[in-house]
């Protein structure tokens, strides 16, 4: 199962990881997996396109793990965040036995 914890602050998004396999299919087949790792390689990729600063990413294969942290959200950034929460908990709302949401204060 895939694993995301969401931390949060009352100015913001501070961190998303995103951990594990969704086993829904064998390993290059799997859509869950590949569904999310899209969603969080497209949103790493909109804060270097964007030139946004202040934000530390976490690329892993093996273990499968995917990171990105601040200390003070953005307004920019924790758009690109929520964005991507949302596109995450869609895919819970499809599949909710292969991805799981927590969220932490």
């Amino acid at each position: 199962m895939i694993q995301v914890v969401v931390y949060q602050k009352e100015s913001g998004i501070t961190k998303i990881s995103v951990s594990g396999h969704a086993y829904y299919n064998e390993p290059g087949k799997d859509l869950v997996c590949a569904s999310v790792s899209s969603i969080m390689t497209g949103l790493l990729n909109s804060f270097v396109e964007l030139g946004i600063q202040g934000y530390n990413y976490v690329l892993q294969d093996n273990p499968a793990f995917i990171e990105v942290e601040t200390k003070s959200p953005t307004e920019r950034g924790n758009t690109i965040l929520q964005v991507g929460l949302i596109q995450l908990r869609t895919i819970h709302e499809v599949y909710p036995q292969y991805i799981q949401i927590n969220y932490r204060r």
